[in-house]
């Protein structure tokens, strides 16, 4: 899955309270990582431009398994 800046994440469905928090732990991760994943590209830029062809994204966000210990599998070529 590559990074277009578009919610990547599925969507899970609401059937009680912990359903409600793990939707909102999930939304806060997938801000944060937009972020990490720009911060990447620009500096990628400002030290070695033209250096970054392609950011992909793999594990657990690209199969949308997130929890509130996933990480951010990066892919950068």
């Amino acid at each position: 899955m590559s990074y277009d800046g578009n919610n990547q994440v599925s969507e899970v469905s609401m059937q009680n309270g912990a359903d409600v928090v793990d939707e909102k732990i999930k939304e806060a991760l997938v801000i944060k990582n937009e972020r990490i994943i720009k911060a990447v590209i620009e500096k990628s830029k400002r030290v070695s431009p033209d250096s970054v062809a392609f950011v992909g994204i793999y594990g657990s966000f690209a199969t949308g398994d997130i929890h509130d210990k996933s990480d951010l599998d990066l892919f950068i070529e």
